[in-house]
This record gives C-alpha cells, sequence and structure tokens, in this order.
C-alpha cells in the first residue's frame, strides 16, 4: 500500500529513530535519491566516501522496506526487485528531520555543485542558503585548482528551491564558465579555504570543530 506523506516537513524532534546501517543509509541518501543497487554493500565506501553498512543484500532490502512502511524512506518501482533493478530510494521529509536530528546538519553553510561540459567548455554551477559559503567554494577550488573560471559568475536569488529532494530553502545560485587544469587538485588546500561543507565526512569535520566565541 503506498505511503502518504506530507509537503511540509514536520517539526525538528530532539533525538532521532536512525541508528546503525539505517543512519549509514540516510547519510548516502540526504543530498540526493539513489538507485538501489549502488546502496549494496559492494562498493558502497568507495562510491560515498563513507563506512559502509555492512549488510548482504538480503538484510538491507528487508530494512528498505522496514523504513518505507516507517514513512522514513520512499521507494520508486518494485519492492521485491529493489537490488535487481535501478529502483530509486530517497528520504522522506519525515526521514529527513530524522537525519537532520542525528547529524545536526547548519544548512546555512552547505553548498551544492555541479558541473556541466557546454559545447564551449565547462559550466560551474552554485547553490547554497548562504552566498558567502559559495563564494568560498568558488574561491577554494579556485585556489586548489580545481578548476579555472572564465568570466564574472552571474548570480540569483531562487526563493523555496530544492536544497535536497526533501527540504526546501531560499537559495543563491551562481554560475561561471571554466575550464580543468591538467595538474591534479591540491585538496589540503582547498580544505583550508573553503568554509562550508558538501559531504557527510566534510559535516562531520566540521561539527567536531570547536565553536568560535
Amino acid at each position: 500500500m503506498p505511503v502518504r506523506h506530507s509537503r511540509q516537513l514536520p517539526l525538528p524532534v530532539s533525538t532521532s529513530p536512525l541508528r546503525g546501517p539505517i543512519l549509514i543509509l540516510a547519510d548516502a541518501l540526504f543530498d540526493g535519491n539513489v538507485p538501489a543497487p549502488a546502496l549494496a554493500n559492494r562498493g558502497f565506501s568507495e562510491r560515498f566516501g563513507m563506512d559502509s553498512h555492512g549488510l548482504d543484500d538480503l538484510a538491507l532490502l528487508r530494512l528498505i522496506g522496514e523504513y518505507v512502511e516507517r514513512g522514513l524512506l520512499r521507494v520508486c518501482g518494485r519492492a521485491d526487485e529493489l537490488l535487481g533493478r535501478p529502483d530509486v530510494i530517497g528520504l522522506t521529509a519525515a526521514g529527513g528531520a530524522a537525519w537532520e536530528a542525528a547529524r545536526r546538519p547548519d544548512w546555512s553553510c552547505y553548498v551544492d555543485t555541479v558541473m556541466r561540459e557546454t559545447d564551449r567548455g565547462w559550466r560551474l554551477e552554485v547553490r547554497s542558503p548562504s552566498k558567502e559559503a559559495a563564494q568560498s567554494y568558488i574561491d577554494a577550488s579556485e585556489a586548489a585548482p580545481l578548476h579555472v573560471a572564465r568570466g564574472k559568475i552571474r548570480w540569483r536569488r531562487a526563493e523555496r528551491a530544492p536544497l535536497t529532494p526533501w527540504r526546501r530553502a531560499s537559495m543563491w545560485i551562481g554560475v561561471v564558465s571554466c575550464t580543468l587544469p591538467a595538474d591534479p587538485p591540491q585538496w589540503p588546500r582547498f580544505q583550508r579555504r573553503f568554509d562550508g561543507w558538501r559531504t557527510l565526512p566534510e559535516l562531520l569535520a566540521r561539527n567536531r570543530k570547536p565553536r568560535r566565541g
């Protein structure tokens, strides 16, 4: 039976029902919906850059089914073939709120990036609730360098834009044409200059830093 979900985020909760493997799955899903085969234990750590959940395919299927029934995950496709075809798994609004309670993300520092190839080279799009965080990513990726900008950044403001598949926010969106350097990026230099987070490891590292003041 399909599960209906509210279009509005639930009120914040003080504790999270996500623990162990299901929290690791939510970590992989917080910023995007993922084809079910990509959640299998094989290659999970390399794919998402974090510890694996350690579940075999059958246990993973049962866990997904349990949290779909609880309304924290959603699935498109036939549940009895989840690990054999590219059905897509994502967090619901309630699942996203549970993930927030577990990880305590500071969304004002979150940055989402997309690099697209065009007829004239590459185009970088940076999205964040904070223009300063978005600019920080652009500056850090120039210094590393992850890319070399060609021209000025074009900024626009979007109200109630998708921050994640389950959350909306007012966003700054910056677009700039760029080229890719021949040499590999210097990631330590990038991390020193980037004052924000994009991935779970970056979020956890940020949360471990002592707060100023």
